[in-house]
C-alpha cells in the first residue's frame, strides 16, 4: 500500500521522491499542508512568491 500511494503521490504532485515514516519526524521540517500551503513553524510560506524551501517538506 504504501508503495502504491508513494507512486500516485510522485505521480500527481510531480515530486522527486516521497517516503512513509511511522510517527513524528525529530526537529520540525516544513510541512505540506492538506490545503496545499506550507507550514513553516507558525508560519505559512507562499511558494508562488518564495518557492518551496530547501531541503525535505514533511
Amino acid at each position: 500500500m504504501v508503495d502504491h500511494v508513494r507512486g500516485q503521490l510522485t505521480e500527481v504532485l510531480g515530486l522527486r521522491a516521497c517516503r512513509f515514516e511511522y510517527g513524528t519526524l525529530m526537529g520540525r521540517p516544513p510541512r505540506l499542508e492538506q490545503d496545499g500551503n506550507i507550514a513553516v513553524g507558525r508560519r505559512h510560506r507562499d511558494v508562488d512568491i518564495d518557492g518551496w524551501p530547501d531541503g525535505e517538506i514533511e
